[in-house]
């Protein structure tokens, strides 16, 4: 849902709600995409720990650390 007036913050509210619950499960984020007026995705790969990121009309994208992706692809 786009709110390009900001009235609802939605997106700001989604991002500090995951931040929090983050925090609270101890999990480290290593990288963010945040901001701006256009949508994302966010697909996790439980077994493998993928995380991929993609942006409307963009090609998805790998957020794990350099390290991580080597050692399982």
């Amino acid at each position: 849902m786009m709110d390009q007036d900001g009235v609802f913050n939605i997106g700001k509210r989604n991002y500090l709600t995951m931040r929090r619950i983050f925090w609270q499960a101890g999990v480290m984020v290593y990288a963010e995409d945040i901001g701006g007026l256009s949508s994302r995705t966010v697909r996790l790969e439980v077994a493998s720990g993928r995380v991929l990121l993609r942006g409307a009309g963009e090609r998805e994208q790998d957020l794990r650390p350099a390290a991580l992706r080597e050692r399982t692809t």
